[in-house]
C-alpha cells in the first residue's frame, strides 16, 4: 500500500483512513471493489473498469459517486502524491454505517487504495505454473463482491501445493479462478466460461487479441472432462498473472506439460499491446 490513498473526497495519507465500526462492508461483507493498474503511466481501459465497477453496485443496489471523469482525476493526482510512474489501483464502495448492523442506511464510504505493482517470477512464463481445484461458485459471480471468504480459507492449501491459482468448478463446469479468468484450448480454439463468472478486463483484450490475429474463441460452457484433454491452459487477471501458461492442475499434466504455441503467442501479444499503452 503506497502513502497516499483517496477517502470521502479527499487525497489522504493511508494510514489516517478509517471506517465506521458498523460499516456492513466490514459487518456483513456488504461491499464492492474493482482492481486495475496502469502501463508507462497511463490508464489502462479505465472506461471497461469503470463500467464494470457500476454494474457491480448496481447488483448490490449501490450508486456510484463518482464519474468515470472524476475517477481519472483522482488516479493521476494520487500517481503524482505517491511518486509513482506506475501503479494498481483498488475501488472500494461499502455499504455504510448501519444502526441495526444489517439494513443501508447511508451514502457509503468509497475509498481508492494506490498499491504495489503485482510481481511474478519470469520463469512461470516460460515453464507455466499450476492451479488446484475447488468446487465452488462465488455469489453473485458477474460482479466483484468483497466476499472472498472461499479463496482466503484456501491460500495455505494452494501454498502447500505450489499453486498459482485455485480453480473453481460446479456441477462438473469450469467456471473461474478465485482471482482470475480462464482459457481452455483445444486444436486451435480457444474456449472460456462465459455464464456464472466474472467478465476480465484482461480476458476481454485476449478475446479481443486472440480474434484480430486469426484465432478461433468460443465463449461457452467447458466441461472439466475438457480441461483434462486441453492442449494447452490459460488464465488472464489484472493482478500479478495478467496472463499466465497453466501446465499442471492438481496433480495432472496439461497436454506435454509444457508451455503451449498459442499461449506464447498471447502473452506476447499482450506484453506489446501494454507497452504501446
Amino acid at each position: 500500500m503506497k502513502k497516499y490513498c483517496y477517502f470521502n473526497g479527499k487525497i489522504i495519507e493511508s494510514k489516517k483512513a478509517s471506517l465506521p465500526i458498523n460499516d456492513i462492508g466490514v459487518i456483513r461483507g456488504y461491499s464492492i471493489f474493482d482492481y486495475f493498474r496502469t502501463y508507462n503511466g497511463r490508464l489502462f481501459r479505465l472506461s471497461d473498469y469503470y463500467k464494470r465497477f457500476k454494474k457491480s453496485a448496481k447488483s448490490i443496489g449501490f450508486d456510484i459517486p463518482i464519474s468515470q471523469k472524476e475517477l481519472e482525476s483522482i488516479l493521476l493526482k494520487l500517481l503524482k502524491k505517491n511518486k509513482d510512474t506506475d501503479s494498481a489501483f483498488r475501488l472500494v464502495l461499502t455499504g455504510g454505517a448501519s444502526s441495526n448492523s444489517i439494513s443501508l442506511e447511508s451514502k457509503g464510504n468509497f475509498y481508492v487504495i494506490a498499491e504495489n505493482l503485482p510481481k511474478i517470477d519470469p520463469k512461470y512464463y516460460k515453464e507455466g505454473a499450476k492451479l488446484i481445484t475447488s468446487e465452488y461458485q462465488r455469489q453473485i459471480p458477474e460482479s466483484k463482491t468483497a466476499s472472498y471468504i472461499h479463496a482466503v480459507k484456501l491460500q495455505g492449501e494452494k501454498k502447500k501445493a505450489g499453486a498459482m491459482e485455485i480453480l473453481y468448478h460446479y456441477n462438473g463446469k469450469v467456471l473461474e479462478c478465485s482471482t482470475s479468468n480462464i482459457f481452455v484450448i483445444k486444436n486451435g480454439v480457444l474456449k472460456t466460461p462465459e455464464k456464472n463468472v466474472l467478465h476480465g478486463i484482461t480476458r476481454k483484450t485476449i478475446i479481443e487479441l486472440a480474434k484480430e490475429n486469426g484465432f478461433k474463441v468460443a465463449e461457452k460452457d467447458i466441461k472439466m472432462s475438457e480441461v483434462w484433454n486441453a492442449d494447452e491452459v490459460l488464465i488472464t487477471s489484472s493482478g500479478k498473472a495478467m496472463v499466465l501458461p497453466i501446465v499442471k492442475i492438481d496433480d495432472k499434466k496439461i497436454s506435454s506439460g509444457k508451455v503451449g504455441p498459442i499461449s506464447e503467442y498471447l502473452i506476447n501479444a499482450f506484453r506489446e499491446l501494454t507497452s504501446n499503452n
